[in-house]
């Protein structure tokens, strides 16, 4: 964004202190980049600083400096107050309390540190994830010896430096760290770990955060895999019980899961662990288990997020919390313990809105009833009479005076945070019947939307709907409340940065051999069909996959795991493929230095596949979608000049109400309000591409409909909205009375398209191409895709359908639409028409070179119905 020769002059930390690099392309124009630390110029050169304060002073007794914003406040009611103010989020610039004229002799409490200074902690398998960060912990709260084990003793360079610099400030002089490799089962070296620790003071504590992960169906568990588990669990503690005098700890605290509390399927093994250290705990004052909830911005529940995405962990998500949440959760416990024996509990639950693990397995709803907040009828009728109690709620938990804001604004701008949004969730649900989760209050929700909720579940409180209990109806009714105050073109604006554009870039085309392509979401369903059709078109191409992974061997392993599971596969593309590690959702895409430059000045053609595709979620938690956009943005307008694919989709335009929609349909004449969270960041992204062509960037919008599986494998997508449907309509032995027309576009023809176009010079002239199968469906065409062996369905009227299925998910019978319950409810009151797409881009740009969609009702559809019936027989047999 700077001009020629222009200063960006940077007063923040934090890039510094994680050792973020800087891509010297940025310098081309002769700009300057300076960094002002004025503690560094306070330390080296103490008389610059002087001199620069004295400045100041001089300039502010010529000319009072004037105060943009300023809060004053006094005494120590005054005092109160100006934390009330800190913690509403509310103020901007300085808060100001005088306490001058207080009377008497002020005495400030100053508190002794959680841990003790003299003594020295142990971290077993603290070396990563969580462990860095509880490390920081430790020592902001009186630690100054603190030793982290592994298995490698090896830590992440970024956590390294953000320790290192953090016990370098002269406010923790004398603070040490130790990494040691050490195996958290081996006596011999776990002793060897405790003679280091009390070699520099006296062993206070342990935290046993080992864990190793084995999951599968309980009924293909075997003795090795419980093991495997119990090991890095049991194992540990029975290890450091022969090394270490436990009674004589101040304190042992022992990682244990929320997951132990809960049905989570595939996670006997290391439930059981866990269990083994709830009941251990108990036999002991000075030992605590805590029950970890999932991690979400690091470890293995985020890496399970990077590489699954299946409903039980979408629930899981939200119970999630970040690791500075979590420390502080353990500072609190650890303190409990420290302050006496009387106040110690040895089983932590840390509170959460556990009703929402009721969607992981209806057996929850007896297993954790006791976690689950309620409040007695009488109470309940008495709040409910209140005229406001959406906005009294909201008031007492965010102390804030919600009669004094417009009713549009979002709640994450009246100083909401996941913390608070946890027990306004949970609140919000037992005293007014509105189910909102944690993560969707942290979207675009405001106080009117839930004023609306609140109006819906009052009014339908005494009333049963067609046999449904109504609040089980209304049960995460706002993911398909679409928040009408949130402005996509807003968001846009904030999103789109000028300088991506042609300029003065030379654009020299694609190689029409050996390409240099650049390939996001590799791992997924129609990633890695696009990977294999380039490769099937250009064999000596060189395709960087951006990858979320460790290593580059474990993201290359990904892909080709992936590519295996589709049956693509081919051993020479190893030599091909250059591992690109980094996340979408980070700033220059989370690549490191030397993988930007290199791709600034190699990639010709970007194909930007990857994307979260949830249609319950709100745009706070696809965000992702549009802001991945922007940064391949950048990277095609940074160096030279490079040519965009943007996968986009046809479910833009979902619940549009339009009967068919063209390629040179505009997107600005949509109504916004119909929008779901992923439209609203499909759209956002498809704007962004639009400006870019707009300055001159070569961009494609491809938009492909439902994908239904390959017509060479017949490989599915069995997450796929419809494949769901069909498989519970199998299952149920019976399909409802209604007009359910739908479209599955074979993802091998699909990215076959794609690459045909991109290698088509002429395509890059037109700016929006829908791929789509024009053949449709309806029930009666079901029994020529699906093979002898499964049962035929009945047709019977919708409401009887509802009925059963309502009753399969209330006894908790095995039927693939459960986890989308509640959007089946929703459509049961909402008839939903999708537009037919109409294609003829691509068919005319490619002539002769254009495929015909291959026939879903001949051989491809019977390779369909085979891998759903191996999908039933699988079913049936559970």
């Amino acid at each position: 964004m700077l001009a020629p020769l222009g200063r960006f002059i940077d007063i923040s930390k934090r890039d510094a202190l994680s050792g973020t690099p800087i891509s010297m392309s940025h310098f081309a124009k002769a700009t300057s980049y300076i960094a002002v630390e004025l503690g560094s110029l306070s330390k080296f050169q103490p008389e610059s600083m002087s001199q620069l304060l004295d400045t100041v002073l001089s300039q502010h007794n010529r000319t009072p400096f004037k105060l943009l914003y300023c809060h004053g406040f006094s005494g120590v009611e005054g005092l109160k107050e100006a934390y009330r103010l800190m913690e509403s989020g509310k103020h901007i610039g300085k808060i100001v309390v005088d306490l001058s004229g207080q009377p008497g002799v002020m005495r400030m409490y100053r508190p002794r540190p959680l841990f003790d200074p003299r003594k020295s902690y142990i971290l077993v398998g603290g070396c990563g994830g969580l462990g860095p960060r509880l490390a920081v912990s430790l020592f902001a709260n009186g630690a100054r010896n603190v030793i982290l084990t592994g298995r490698r003793g090896v830590v992440d360079r970024v956590d390294r430096l953000t320790i290192e610099s953090f016990i370098g400030d002269e406010h923790y002089r004398g603070a040490n760290v130790r990494f040691m490799a050490a195996d958290a089962c081996d006596e011999h070296a776990m002793k060897k770990v405790v003679e280091a620790a009390n070699a520099v003071g006296p062993l206070g504590g342990i935290f046993l955060m080992s864990v190793v992960l084995a999951d599968d169906l309980f009924v293909n568990m075997t003795p090795e895999k419980f093991e495997t588990v119990n090991k890095s669990k049991i194992g540990a503690l029975a290890t450091l019980e022969n090394v270490v005098p436990i009674h004589q700890l101040d304190f042992l605290f022992l990682f244990s899961s929320t997951a132990a509390l809960f049905f989570n399927p595939g996670q006997s093994n290391y439930n059981a662990a866990q269990s083994f250290f709830d009941r251990y705990a108990r036999d002991y004052s000075n030992v605590i288990s805590f029950a970890v909830p999932a991690i979400s911005d690091i470890g293995v529940f985020a890496a399970l997020r990077a590489s699954k995405n299946s409903a039980a962990l979408q629930v899981l998500d939200a119970l999630a919390c970040t690791s500075s949440e979590l420390c502080q959760q353990i500072e609190e416990a650890v303190a409990r313990t420290l302050t006496g024996r009387s106040q110690h509990v040895p089983y932590v639950i840390p509170e959460l809105n556990w009703k929402i693990s009721y969607g992981i397995s209806q057996a929850n709803q007896t297993s954790i009833a006791h976690l689950v907040t309620h409040v007695d009828d009488k109470d309940h009728d008495k709040e409910s009479t209140t005229e406001d109690p959406v906005g009294k709620l909201i008031t007492k938990i965010l102390n804030v005076d919600v009669s004094t804001v417009e009713d549009t604004v979002h709640l994450s701008s009246l100083g909401l945070d996941s913390l608070s949004a946890s027990r306004l969730s949970g609140v919000l649900e037992s005293e007014l019947g509105v189910h909102v989760s944690q993560l969707q209050l942290l979207g675009p929700v405001s106080v009117r939307a839930l004023r609306d909720l609140a109006n819906v579940a009052a009014a339908k409180k005494a009333t049963t709907l067609n046999g449904v209990d109504s609040q089980r109806s209304d049960e995460r009714k706002l993911a398909l409340i679409t928040d009408t105050t949130f402005n996509c073109i807003s968001q846009v604006d904030a999103l789109d940065d000028t300088s991506i554009s042609a300029g003065d870039l030379i654009y020299k085309g694609i190689h029409t051999t050996e390409p240099t392509i650049f390939l996001t979401g590799a791992t997924g369903f129609l990633g890695r069909s696009i990977l294999s059709a380039l490769f099937d078109r250009f064999p000596k191409a060189t395709i960087a996959c951006l990858v979320r992974a460790s290593t580059p061997q474990q993201g290359l392993d990904r892909i080709q795991n992936a590519c295996e599971q589709a049956l693509v596969w081919k051993p020479e593309w190893k030599d091909r493929i250059k591992i690109i590690l980094g996340e979408c959702c980070r700033e220059r895409l989370g690549m490191s230095f030397e993988d930007w430059e290199w791709a600034v000045q190699s990639v010709e053609w970007i194909v930007h596949a990857a994307g979260v595709a949830d249609h319950l979620k709100p745009y706070a938690s696809l965000s992702v979608n549009s802001t991945s956009t922007k940064e391949i943005l950048c990277l095609a307008t940074t160096y030279r000049l490079k040519a965009v694919q943007y996968i986009s989709s046809t479910n833009l335009f979902a619940f549009s109400g339009l009967e068919t929609i063209s390629e040179s349909h505009n997107i600005h004449d949509l109504d916004q309000s119909t929008f779901t969270g992923y439209a609203q960041s499909k759209w956002i992204a498809e704007v962004l591409c639009e400006r870019a062509r707009g300055r001159g960037v070569p961009v494609m919008v491809i938009r492909p409909a439902t994908l239904g599986g390959s017509s060479q494998t017949g490989v599915l997508s069995l997450d796929s909205f419809v494949w769901r449907f069909v498989l519970a309509v199998c299952e149920m032995g019976m399909a409802p009375n209604v007009p359910f027309h739908f479209s599955v576009t074979p993802v091998d023809w699909c990215a076959g398209l794609i690459v045909a176009l991109g290698a088509c010079q002429q395509a890059w002239h037109v700016p929006v191409f829908h791929i789509t199968n024009p053949e449709m469906f309806t029930w009666a065409d079901l029994p020529s895709m699906i093979p002898d062996g499964v049962p035929p369905c009945k047709i019977i009227p919708l409401e009887e359908w509802q009925k059963e299925f309502e009753r399969q998910v209330q006894n908790n019978v095995r039927n693939p639409m459960v986890p989308l319950a509640h959007y089946v409810r929703h459509v049961r009151q909402t008839r939903v028409v999708l537009p037919r797409f109409l294609g003829e881009n691509s068919r005319r740009v490619l002539g002769e070179g254009f495929v015909e969609c291959p026939r879903t009702a001949g051989e491809v559809g019977r390779l369909y119905g085979k891998e759903l019936l191996k999908h039933f027989m699988a079913s049936s047999k559970e």
